[in-house]
């Protein structure tokens, strides 16, 4: 969970008949404060970013990733991101880089891909993708750190660091397992 200010922020999912990507419960009461998106939940949890200039709590659902209005669950911008939770799973929270950058890693022959939002009238963002390197960064139960312009995590196990401007590898050394 993630809490914002006076909310408790989850992802939820559920069944065909009813799915919903996210939801805000008071912290204090546990009442229901806004429901938003209908995609499937997914392993990550969500996180707190300033993007674009606006607060805005990232999402990485099942098969897609996700941008939401703290206050009212609005979706902003969303891109997809293939996966099924049960076989092939995102479980890697989605890292802001910068003023409008997101970052986003997996396994399963997924890697790496950065994307730049770019803002649109009425408040909302395109997300368009800038590189996606599917041989760095297949991150599976960890996630990543960002430094000085440099991701870092474990990618299938091994230690790794790349370049987050271009995607583009700098070192990998080590076996670690998944973490």
């Amino acid at each position: 969970p993630l809490i914002v200010r006076d909310v408790l922020i989850i992802g939820v999912g559920g069944s065909r008949a009813r799915r919903v990507s996210v939801a805000a419960y008071d912290k204090r009461t546990g009442e229901l404060r806004w429901e938003a998106g209908q995609r499937q939940v997914s392993m990550a949890s969500p996180r707190l970013a300033q993007l674009g200039g606006r607060e805005q709590v990232l999402v990485v659902n099942q098969d897609a990733v996700s941008g939401h209005d703290p206050d009212s669950g609005a979706v902003l911008w969303e891109f997809d991101w293939p996966g099924i939770t049960s076989a092939n799973s995102n479980v890697s929270q989605a890292v802001p880089v910068g003023s409008n950058r997101v970052f986003i890693s997996k396994c399963y022959g997924a890697g790496a891909a950065l994307y730049e939002l770019d803002a649109q009238p009425g408040g909302t963002f395109t997300a368009r993708q800038l590189w996606h390197r599917p041989r760095v960064l297949r991150t599976k139960i960890t996630n990543v750190v960002m430094h000085d312009g440099y991701a870092y995590g474990l990618s299938e196990g091994i230690l790794e660091c790349v370049e987050v401007a271009t995607g583009e590898r700098v070192w990998k050394a080590g076996r670690y397992h998944h973490g």
